[in-house]
């Protein structure tokens, strides 16, 4: 079976490197998202959910930090240590099983990234609105 490429590379490196740099991830989906399927698609989505989870947590600890630190209270060492236990799960452990070739998704940011994406064989999410009778059928149901 032929290995799947994109942007030239094989898809693992596509994806760690998407790990990397977000930003690559982003141009990748937006450059290949014809040749992928369902769950390629949710993989690369998971990049833009865990890094968004990852600025988001980035964010609120640097302003807790701040005002902790105008009320003289120094205990910067657990915001870093929070920050450098989100940064290996939700970016260096995926970033490596993708280089290894090994399937390894965050739980949560995959299934968010479900929500998210139309596979090739026309599965939505679960949302989705089931289609209506044409109307005109619906009057010759009633007028017989």
């Amino acid at each position: 079976m032929e290995e799947k490429k994109f942007l030239g590379m094989p898809k693992n490196v596509c994806l760690g490197l998407g790990w990397l740099l977000f930003p690559f991830a982003i141009v990748a989906l937006a450059m290949e998202h014809e040749k992928m399927n369902r769950e390629d698609k949710k993989q690369f989505v998971s990049i833009f959910v865990a890094m968004g989870v990852f600025l988001c947590l980035i964010t609120i600890t640097t302003i807790v930090q701040t005002i902790l630190s105008v009320a003289d209270v120094h205990i910067n060492w657990v915001f870093t240590l929070i920050n450098l236990l989100a940064w290996v799960g939700l970016s260096l452990l995926p970033m490596i099983f993708a280089f290894l070739n090994e399937n390894f998704h965050c739980p949560i940011a995959f299934d968010l990234a479900d929500k998210f994406v139309k596979g090739e064989d026309g599965e939505t999410v679960e949302a989705e609105v089931v289609e209506e009778e044409p109307k005109e059928e619906q009057k010759e149901e009633k007028e017989e």
